[in-house]
């Protein structure tokens, strides 16, 4: 018997896995200053009268489908073979309290700096007055000197 035969005898079926996190001790004290210290410049901006916002970029490709699913019969899952072949799509989206989605914006590569740093001159033509306080992750297009000026400039 085979094991696909065994699932369906048993009524087993594919199901998504729950990670539970368990953070070794040494990590949770870093973890929580860390989170600490976040907090803390989201405060300080609020109490500044800075507009918050929060950007963040995922890249899709190929490897992102699933090759394998578990479906009823006579009815597998279908996935057009042009959707499957692009080479990347990139999405770097940002967001606010007050407008939620701010700026939206889809590539067909990888973000570089430079389309960082155009992304971040409309997030300010979008935001003309006041300060802007960006909350972002360690990615290394931020932290080039091409968009640390733009940071400055902008």
């Amino acid at each position: 018997m085979g094991l696909w035969r065994l699932y369906s005898t048993h009524k087993i079926k594919r199901r998504t896995i729950r990670r539970h996190k368990d953070f070794p001790e040494h990590n949770k004290l870093r973890y929580e200053i860390k989170r600490q210290a976040a907090v803390s410049l989201v405060d300080e901006a609020t109490r500044n009268g800075h507009k918050i916002i929060f950007c963040d970029e995922v890249n899709f490709t190929k490897t992102t489908a699933q090759r394998l699913d578990f479906t009823p019969a006579g009815k597998p899952t279908k996935i057009k073979e042009s959707d499957m072949y692009v080479p990347y799509v990139s999405v770097i989206a940002s967001m606010s309290a007050e407008d939620g989605i701010e700026l939206l914006e889809f590539r067909d590569s990888a973000i570089d700096e430079v389309d960082f740093e155009v992304f971040l001159e409309k997030l300010r033509k979008k935001n003309p007055e006041g300060a802007i306080s960006l909350f972002m992750d360690n990615l290394r297009v931020h932290t080039t000197q091409r968009v640390k000026a733009a940071y400055e400039r902008l």
